[in-house]
């Protein structure tokens, strides 16, 4: 969650290269560590709950704001 919302700052702000750049890392470890609460910031292990929905919906918003 906290990476969409420094994503959508950065692309409101006019840094679109730096934000394109956080959404496809974000998305790549979703797709690598499955939905989970949240991540290890250096190996990227799922850690907490899995299959967590704000994790999934953030998906969703990586997508808008990549569009």
């Amino acid at each position: 969650m906290v990476n969409y919302m420094i994503a959508d700052g950065l692309a409101r702000s006019g840094l679109a290269e730096a934000s394109a750049a956080i959404t496809r890392s974000s998305l790549d470890l979703i797709r690598t560590s499955g939905f989970a609460e949240y991540y290890d910031p250096e190996s990227g292990e799922p850690l907490g709950g899995s299959r967590f929905t704000w994790t999934a919906a953030m998906v969703l918003e990586f997508l808008a704001l990549a569009d």
